[in-house]
């Protein structure tokens, strides 16, 4: 296995393959979930700051959750030129 070293080019590269996928999951399942809330809310007659407070909580949870499920399936994808692997600072590193 070949090290690459790190570049400002390659950071913005695994930095974007991470942000748009993370945005598209964080808006679809904070989409559904606000329609959720919103539907059970109504249904509920529960008061909008109420409901506020709980979105709030459960948008954070899920942006962390998508964020997790996003850079596990970024470490196992991989690339054109690379990809992302997780090493233990224990092991020998090969020579170039």
């Amino acid at each position: 296995m070949e090290r690459i070293e790190p570049t400002r080019q390659l950071a913005a590269k695994i930095w974007w393959a991470f942000a748009w996928r993370a945005l598209l999951l964080v808006v679809g399942a904070g989409f559904l979930l606000g329609l959720a809330l919103g539907l059970i809310g109504f249904a509920l007659k529960t008061s909008q700051e109420s409901m506020a407070n709980v979105s709030g909580f459960l948008g954070l949870l899920i942006g962390v959750g998508a964020s997790i499920e996003v850079m596990y399936r970024l470490l196992n994808k991989r690339f054109k030129t690379f990809q992302l692997v997780v090493v233990s600072p224990d092991e020998e590193q090969p020579q170039a």
